[in-house]
């Protein structure tokens, strides 16, 4: 026999693939584990656990939705939750309201009647009531407002269920509603996944396959605009190649409403909306008469004759509408319409909604006019996203591609148009990238794999990097959608096709390539990021089955860097009271039901079962959290640190003490992956009736016994506490 101590010095591989489990001969052996779940790997490769999810509100309608961050500047971002047909904001971890609206009385009835010192909003609209003194039932709640006269209105719950107040106290005095701020976009519920997005300063322009090119523009918290673009005769849409048929379109005027008469069929009702160039102007199509005979308003004057010198606009309900866009060089670029699947269209320099050509005399493109390209392809393919880094990026199903002007020292224009290349043929899907330094990492089309873009130096070419091959199952059936975490670490967020998290840490510098798994009660449906001070602050939306009843949540997750033990947040969905001491904590009723973990000025307490939306706890606490628990598990693969005769791999193995080494832990267990033991925190020291302090240290726990020929060391953190676990030192006897 032979005593050996094993060294388990960080995660920076990830939770690895059961493909690895024999690979004791390559260095990411031992760098990897068998489980990491709802734990996320730091730069230097430690593992802590996940913090929990804060409960911000409801979708509307417990609809599923788009999270869009909307960044002005570091200090300044909102998310705005775009659902079927409208557009809510939030901004400083709450819902944007409206200005306060004075109650002056609430009725005890079937059907409760709020009376207000103002005007009360239309039926339908959301509305939050805080302040009242008396019926407090209903502070500090969303409500749905119903029968509404100028100064009245009825009270129905999110579900559309009357309020019935006959059991509440009787409203005394004081009170106000703020009507939760919305505004209408044309976005239906299926395409919500489609929308995608740039930003310049307080103006996001915003493409969805199958609907017109928008511009939100924000002017205050509470004022926000969703508008088309404002062409006119300095501004014009992109328009297809000229006419190269015998087909002649007669205009009636010059000016105003007119009539346009094809000498073949050429309209169909889809055209209204529709742009056609006539020679040196353009027309909008407002109504469709007959195949040769439609009504438009002139833009920009035309010229009253028949002639074969036009064309249609690149962008209508025929042709389709862009996909995706981005700023590049001063100019805002969108690409993939429905008949030009592999387009291009480059703005006007500054001018971002201006798409004109040929400004130049006898209509020459000048430099600053707006360009148009379609790339060649080695199979017909669209253009799935399009991104910037010191060139445009693309995907398709058929590879990247990448755009860089023709010219060593000028931009791409139209008088110098660009150089596109495929640059190999590992396709993508139609999930927007992102961007860690100089990289892209994008979905290959399977949507299993992660690729890292990015030029090689060594390859002298652009290569596409698996991201995943320590991790073959990570990615489970598919990705949905991704958002990146810059700070304090580079994080991916992956959304998965059943719910769950795919997370990934990535630092080039420190090699650290982290994989790990956030699973819990509830299917994730949506990510996105925003910034947060010091801290990202990543946003979901979690559909969550409540009482047999499919509801959707806007939460985010806490700061990893929490402060104190009583502001460790370590649960899911969750809420925080915090103020005077109290055995009662209630506004729970989004778990209705739910058996919760709980955490009492930074100590545990047992589980609660919320009922009518309020827990009751068995001491008074002043700081308390409440929402649903969950387990942060780290696991090693088996054990290997050699033996008097080679490998330590299929022999008896015998643990007798592990040192665990933590970094602001609490309550952690550790064992074997059947049975863990508390490790033993408290000390003479400490007093019995407050909260243990964190720790940070070594800490020797005797393993459980027992002889067996794969020896793995597990760590659970099950209270909604935190654990981080710097790494583990295992002494060990090998039987030979």
């Amino acid at each position: 026999m032979g005593q050996v101590t094993a060294k388990i010095a960080n995660f920076a591989g990830g939770e690895c693939s059961a493909s690895l489990y024999g690979r004791t001969d390559v260095v990411p052996y031992f760098a990897c584990a068998k489980t990491l779940e709802n734990v996320l790997v730091t730069h230097y490769g430690s593992a802590f656990k996940t913090p929990g999810k804060k409960f911000v509100a409801r979708t509307k309608a417990s609809g599923a939705v788009k999270l869009v961050p909307f960044i002005f500047s570091a200090g300044d971002s909102y998310m705005l939750e775009f659902g079927n047909l409208y557009m809510r904001v939030f901004r400083a971890g709450g819902s944007v309201v409206k200005t306060a609206v004075n109650i002056s009385g609430i009725s005890k009835a079937a059907q409760a009647v709020v009376s207000l010192s103002g005007v009360a909003p239309a039926d339908g609209k959301a509305i939050d009531i805080e302040g009242v003194v008396g019926m407090t039932q209903v502070n500090n709640k969303r409500f749905l407002v119903s029968d509404r006269t100028s100064t009245t209105f009825k009270l129905k719950d999110e579900d559309g269920n009357y309020i019935n107040s006959t059991g509440y106290t009787a409203w005394s005095s004081a009170g106000t509603i703020e009507e939760v701020y919305e505004i209408v976009t044309p976005y239906a519920t299926a395409d919500l996944g489609k929308i995608r997005f740039t930003q310049k300063a307080d103006i996001m322009y915003i493409d969805c396959a199958g609907y017109e090119p928008k511009k939100l523009s924000r002017y205050a918290h509470t004022n926000w605009t969703l508008t088309a673009y404002a062409y006119d005769t300095y501004t014009w849409p992109p328009f297809l190649d000229e006419n190269a048929t015998a087909t002649t379109i007669t205009t009636s005027g010059t000016t105003g409403s007119i009539t346009l008469t094809a000498s073949a069929s050429l309209f169909t009702a889809n055209h209204v909306g529709a742009f056609f160039k006539i020679k040196a102007g353009y027309v909008k199509v407002t109504a469709f008469t007959d195949i040769t005979h439609v009504t438009a308003l002139v833009v920009a004057t035309v010229i009253a004759e028949a002639t074969d010198e036009w064309s249609e606009g690149a962008w209508s309900a025929v042709q389709g509408y862009p996909s995706d866009c981005t700023f590049f060089e001063n100019r805002l670029i969108h690409i993939a319409t429905t008949m030009k699947p592999l387009g291009i269209w480059g703005s006007v320099i500054e001018e971002y909604e201006n798409y004109q050509t040929g400004t130049g005399t006898d209509g020459a493109n000048l430099a600053e006019d707006s360009w148009y390209y379609e790339p060649g392809a080695s199979q017909v393919d669209k253009l799935n996203w399009i991104y910037p880094t010191g060139i445009l990026n693309f995907g398709s199903a058929g590879g990247p591609f990448t755009m860089t002007s023709g010219s060593s020292v000028e931009a791409i224009s139209a008088e110098n148009l660009p150089s596109v290349r495929q640059q190999n043929e590992n396709g993508s899907l139609d999930i927007t990238p992102v961007r860690i330094g100089s990289y892209v990492y994008y979905v290959e089309r399977s949507g299993r794999v992660l690729a890292q873009f990015a030029y090689s130096l060594d390859q002298d070419a652009y290569i596409s990097e698996n991201l995943t091959y320590l991790s073959d199952h990570i990615l489970g059936d598919g990705v949905v959608e991704m958002a990146l975490m810059k700070y304090p670490y580079n994080i991916l967020f992956a959304v998965l096709e059943d719910g769950s998290i795919a997370t990934l840490t990535r630092e080039q510098k420190n090699e650290v390539k982290g994989w790990t798994r956030q699973d819990e009660v509830g299917n994730i449906e949506r990510v996105a990021v925003i910034p947060n001070g010091v801290e990202d602050q990543v946003w979901f939306c979690v559909n969550r089955t409540i009482e047999s009843t499919t509801r959707r949540y806007i939460e985010y997750m806490m700061p990893i860097d929490f402060g104190a033990i009583e502001d460790a947040f370590f649960v899911n969905s969750g809420l925080t009271y915090d103020g005077t001491a109290t055995t009662t904590i209630t506004g729970l009723e989004h778990l209705e039901g739910k058996t919760v973990a709980v955490l009492v000025d930074g100590a545990t307490h047992p589980p609660c079962v919320v009922t009518d939306g309020v827990i009751t706890l068995t001491s008074s606490a002043s700081v308390v959290h409440v929402g649903l628990g969950y387990t942060a598990t780290i696991e090693t693969l088996d054990i290997e640190a050699g033996a008097q005769a080679g490998t330590a791999q299929g022999k008896p193995k015998l643990v007798g003490k592990v040192t665990v080494r933590l970094k602001d832990s609490v309550l952690c267990k550790v064992g074997t992956s059947t049975t863990q033991d508390v490790i033993p925190f408290r000390s003479s020291d400490d007093n019995m009736d407050e909260a243990l302090p964190m720790f940070s240290g070594d800490v020797e726990v005797v393993f459980p016994q027992g002889w067996s020929k794969s020896k793995t060391v597990k760590v659970t953190q099950e209270a909604p506490l935190p654990m981080h676990l710097l790494a583990l030192f295992v002494k060990m006897t090998v039987s030979e």
